[in-house]
């Protein structure tokens, strides 16, 4: 009889609150983000709601694997040097297309002072467009961890970027 009044009762409370919360939502984190422009900090709360707002080129699944994201494919064309193939199609917030200049302004702004990514990627020597869709990053020596280390680095769009003084 309990176990039925229990059932009874909550049903009643989900069926009444449910209208009630369904314009809440309730987030949870261990700390605070930092800032909300993506290449400011290296910190892991930081990173998580900048991974709500931001891609980058690649990103880690369920097993932690590297997975394509912006990136559709990419290969180490020598041990200094990878390209990037870019998925086509993707739009920023504004409605502008996402293009490899992009991807390399927002690298190249990663691995310059300010940004406290720099020591993340500090192999890297330059990123280049080399059109629309492909992108081509240079290392000083190999780095076998490199994807592992893009994973943190964000896109942004180098036009709005450039429009709001970043």
């Amino acid at each position: 009889m309990k176990n039925k009044l229990s059932i009874v009762l909550s049903l009643f409370l989900v069926g009444f609150a449910s209208p009630l919360l369904a314009n809440t939502i309730k987030w949870s984190m261990p700390g605070d983000s930092l800032t909300l422009d993506p290449h400011a900090q290296n910190e892991g709360p930081t990173h998580m709601v900048s991974r709500q707002v931001y891609e980058g080129l690649v990103t880690h699944d369920i097993n932690m694997n590297i997975v394509p994201q912006l990136a559709t494919s990419w290969e180490a064309v020598d041990p200094e040097t990878w390209v990037f193939n870019l998925r086509d199609g993707v739009k920023f917030h504004d409605g502008s297309d996402l293009t490899a200049a992009d991807v390399a302004f927002s690298i190249n702004r990663a691995k310059t002072a300010p940004s406290d990514m720099v020591d993340l990627i500090k192999s890297i020597t330059s990123a280049t467009a080399l059109d629309d869709l492909t992108v081509q990053i240079k290392t000083e020596g190999p780095n076998p961890i490199l994807l592992n280390q893009l994973v943190q680095i964000f896109v942004m769009s180098e036009s709005w970027s450039k429009e709001m003084g970043l």
